[in-house]
């Protein structure tokens, strides 16, 4: 559960939650508490076992859709909640609708795979109907980039890629643009503020002046010292890439300099970029992956 109840009686994010207040869960107002697993997100979780989870996200979708719903008639759209399409057997969460032109506002707080989020896009086009996807907290950039994350990323030439997250407890979209990533360090991004779509179409249409920014000196430090780690205590991957540069006869340093980029990259590497550049360079293909990127061609992206 991502959301609980403060003091105030506020509706509080986890990312926003404070370890010594308490917190009651907004559906039965029974104790939780923050709980921080390795390899989990941090969340809260009742005291006692009890399991409104589900009930809480829907709470947070309802709110989403609704706040989705107000800011299309605001742009003058007609609005439809939960429009049923017979064609394909699905339900749009919001359909806007101006003359011949639909547009489906998505809002995805619960989990999705990548072939049905791919299924229902290539539904909406068929039938002529625009889609955009926001994101729930689950999905977004904390401290990596993962499969989860980057299957909603779009491109924009003014935003370069970019994911919308959809805030409806402070009432905003949060767009995190610009994402890039770069091996052994967290990746970069900005994020702007939109309090309604027609922000958004503005913010969007503006010309952005993208520069990849440097990485610190203690980024660089931490990256080297990560470099040399590998090294030394190799991990499968490594182990394929110094095999196979054994095989070939070429020198495992020479593989380090030549394919270990210390740089920002677009974020579309599903591993380190490094064993990426190796795959590349030794022809082994098994290291040579992308993310599956349903709303994007990767072709005009990889190297």
């Amino acid at each position: 559960m991502f959301y609980a109840v403060n003091i105030n009686k506020q509706l509080i994010h986890i990312s926003k939650a404070n370890k010594n207040f308490k917190y009651l869960c907004p559906l039965c107002s029974m104790p939780v508490k923050i709980r921080d697993i390795k390899g989990k997100q941090l969340h809260f979780a009742h005291q006692m076992n009890n399991n409104h989870n589900n009930i809480a996200e829907s709470k947070i979708h309802k709110e989403g859709k609704m706040l989705l719903a107000k800011w299309g008639e605001e742009l003058g759209y007609k609005v439809s909640l939960e429009y049923y399409l017979k064609r394909t057997r699905q339900r749009i969460d919001v359909i806007l609708e101006k003359n011949s032109k639909k547009i489906a506002l998505e809002y995805q707080c619960s989990p999705i795979s990548v072939n049905k989020l791919k299924e229902r896009s290539l539904n909406y086009h068929k039938l002529g109907i625009k889609d955009f996807w926001f994101i729930g907290s689950r999905y977004k950039i904390n401290k990596r980039i993962s499969q989860m994350n980057a299957k909603f990323f779009r491109f924009h030439p003014n935003l370069g890629f970019y994911l919308i997250y959809l805030n409806p407890i402070d009432q905003r979209l949060e767009i995190y643009y610009q994402i890039l990533k770069a091996d052994f360090i967290k990746p970069f991004y900005r994020v702007k503020y939109c309090y309604s779509l027609k922000e958004f179409q503005l913010f969007i249409k503006r010309k952005n002046k993208l520069i990849i920014p440097k990485i610190s000196k203690y980024d660089q430090i931490r990256q080297q010292r990560r470099k040399k780690k590998l090294r030394f205590f190799p991990t499968e991957k490594m182990k394929l890439i110094q095999n196979e540069s054994y095989i070939k006869k070429i020198n495992i340093e020479q593989i380090l300099t030549k394919c270990f980029d210390v740089n920002y990259k677009i974020p579309i590497y599903q591993n380190l970029i490094f064993y990426y550049n190796a795959g590349k360079y030794l022809k082994l293909e098994s290291l040579v992956k992308c993310y599956q990127l349903p709303f994007l061609n990767i072709n005009n992206f990889e190297k």
